[in-house]
């Protein structure tokens, strides 16, 4: 990875001239340009790293994972105060990857979409907090009248309309036909609506995707017999031989008596 500190901004065209390599006579290929601000922290820069990974299998609410940093901003690279900082680039919904290196391996923690951040100057520390792309779904659905479709096709449609571009479909959805009319609502909730009536589950990986799959029951049994059916077992613990009873009576004053009394059965009689 190549990294430029140098700022550009309101260009029309980039122009790269590659001077030498490593070896000679290798072509060159480049992969993909990331416009954006690359900053790290060390350990001792970190006070915070929280990362939520959340699946809803009950798609009770559609699943958003989290991460939850708090750096050291004593030079206030994050201070809106200072004019050469990097606080002017920051927005909602602006999109985030993040990324933990641990012995010269980079490990990816999320791609996700800055939620809120803020600085406090008291402590010299900033924070910031970012979710998937699952909390920023725009749009509102209108109803329509009482048609069906297939699931698969109606999810990505939601998706589409929220705003989302990486996503996973299980092509088995759309063997399942469901009714397109819902209320009006937003997107979110209709998403979480066409979810649930497919019987699906939804996440969103670290790589951004957001993944929807219908849930699998894996050996399934339908008929009970003698084959598929374990015989019953009864077992008895051993039988108990003594009984031991306890009890208070109380007199006129409040003062009280405590009685045992013993039950062998072990002895006849």
């Amino acid at each position: 990875v190549y990294v430029s500190n140098k700022p550009i901004d309101n260009y029309n065209k980039i122009k790269i001239t590659f001077s030498k390599t490593e070896f000679p006579e290798r072509r060159i290929k480049i992969t993909e340009f990331v416009f954006g601000v690359m900053v790290e922290y060390t350990e001792n820069e970190i006070l915070k790293l929280g990362l939520d990974e959340i699946v809803s299998i009950f798609a009770d609410t559609l699943a958003s994972s989290a991460i939850s940093l708090q750096v050291e901003n004593y030079d206030k690279t994050l201070d809106i105060t200072n004019p050469s900082g990097v606080v002017k680039y920051l927005q909602q919904r602006q999109k985030m990857e993040c990324s933990l290196s641990i012995e010269n391996e980079s490990i990816l923690l999320g791609k996700m979409y800055l939620y809120k951040w803020s600085t406090q100057n008291s402590d010299g520390t900033a924070s910031f907090e970012l979710r998937t792309i699952t909390d920023f779904l725009t749009g509102q659905y209108a109803p329509e009248e009482y048609t069906l479709g297939n699931a698969k096709e109606i999810i990505e449609n939601l998706l589409i309309l929220g705003g989302v571009s990486d996503y996973e479909v299980d092509n088995s959805l759309a063997n399942i036909t469901l009714n397109k009319y819902v209320a009006a609502t937003d997107v979110r909730k209709a998403l979480q609506d066409a979810v649930n009536a497919a019987c699906c589950y939804i996440k969103v990986d670290r790589a951004g995707r957001v993944i929807i799959k219908p849930f699998t029951i894996k050996n399934v049994v339908t008929d009970i017999d003698y084959d598929n059916a374990n015989a019953p077992k009864i077992t008895q613990e051993q039988m108990p031989n003594k009984f031991i009873t306890s009890y208070r009576t109380y007199d006129a004053d409040g003062n009280t008596t405590e009685t045992e009394v013993i039950k062998d059965l072990s002895t006849p009689g």
